[in-house]
């Protein structure tokens, strides 16, 4: 799992960054999978998978197909929506931006308060 992945996840507070930003690569890197192949290459529970994936849908980070020309339950292949995630990205980098602007205009601390913290 790369830095850049984890530090998205963190920006956008989505679940357990480890989690999602594994998946968030595995779409990246393979184009789409299903909910099963994540779980079992994971090596995670089903449901966990589920539920990030769901979190996922329900900000437009990701899409859903349904898989062709197999009998009996639909299953669907789920992939990034790249347009959601670079906006995201985009959103983040503006934030981080405007915080730094804040920090370089804050005061520098008065001289002698330095020292150690005593709760």
């Amino acid at each position: 799992m790369s830095d850049e992945a984890t530090t998205f996840v963190s920006c956008i507070g989505i679940g357990d960054p480890e989690v999602v930003a594994e998946i968030i690569e595995m779409l990246l890197d393979r184009g789409s999978l299903t909910a099963r192949q994540i779980a079992e290459e994971l090596g995670v529970s089903y449901p966990l998978v589920l539920r990030v994936i769901n979190i996922l849908y329900n900000r437009g980070l990701v899409k859903t197909s349904k898989l062709k020309g197999e009998r009996g339950r639909p299953r669907k292949l789920i992939m990034l929506n790249k347009e959601k995630v670079i906006e995201m990205v985009d959103n983040c980098i503006k934030s981080l931006q405007r915080f730094r602007e804040i920090v370089e205009k804050a005061p520098e601390p008065k001289h002698g308060v330095e020292g150690t913290y005593e709760a």
